[in-house]
């Protein structure tokens, strides 16, 4: 099968009634010749619907790569996004499930969110609360419940887990003693041309 790069990409796109049945129907023609071939390529899954889809991660803007909330350290964040922008404001309601307590471990939050006309995805931060207790992994699950029209709907969850903020600590005592053997640094002509020379240095380390 040969095209040579003639393809052209088309969109279609219907207003369609939920509940209602619908057939594609796609027509082609030839002018009969063995020069050009026509021919019709449908992408995968690419017959859909608005569908929105929630999804949870961490953000920090001191580390990186935590899987999890820490409490006042790393924060978590919940998007929701539409495979297509919406055509009017959206608005999404969800539900809060998990063993984390909402005011204790966690800033309440509306349970609502709207996605704006002409955007296509809408986040917010869950703040998690240093409360100085020692209660293990907790967690924040988002229920997610998109109404298809029907009395059908696709459920969804997305979850966030929360971990104690770990504290440092440092052993409070420290002495200063010299080394065994003196340092030496060498300077080179060929990189400070007018500080050649070999100086000996007798640095304090500090040793627990």
């Amino acid at each position: 099968m040969q095209y040579d790069g003639l393809t052209v990409q088309l969109q279609a796109k219907i207003k369609v009634t939920p509940c209602e049945t619908y057939h594609l129907k796609l027509a082609i023609a030839d002018a009969g010749d063995c020069v050009l071939d026509s021919g019709v390529f449908l992408e995968a899954g690419s017959l859909n619907t608005d569908f929105v889809e929630v999804l949870a991660s961490t953000v920090s803007t001191t580390t990186t790569d935590f899987d999890n909330m820490v409490e006042g350290c790393v924060d978590g964040k919940v998007k929701f996004v539409a495979n297509n922008p919406v055509e009017e404001d959206l608005v999404l309601s969800f539900e809060i499930a998990g063993t984390a307590t909402e005011g204790e471990d966690y800033v309440s939050f509306p349970k609502t969110i709207t996605i704006p006309a002409g955007q296509q995805e809408v986040e917010f931060i869950i703040d998690g609360i240093e409360d100085g207790l020692a209660e293990g992994a907790e967690s924040i699950v988002i229920n997610f419940n998109l109404p298809l029209g029907c009395d059908t709907s696709f459920f969804q969850t997305a979850t966030l887990n929360i971990e104690d903020l770990v504290p440092l600590t440092a052993s409070p005592t420290a002495i200063l003693m010299p080394p065994v053997l003196p340092y030496t640094i060498r300077t080179y002509p060929e990189i400070l041309p007018t500080t050649a020379a070999i100086r000996t240095i007798l640095p304090y380390i500090l040793r627990p």
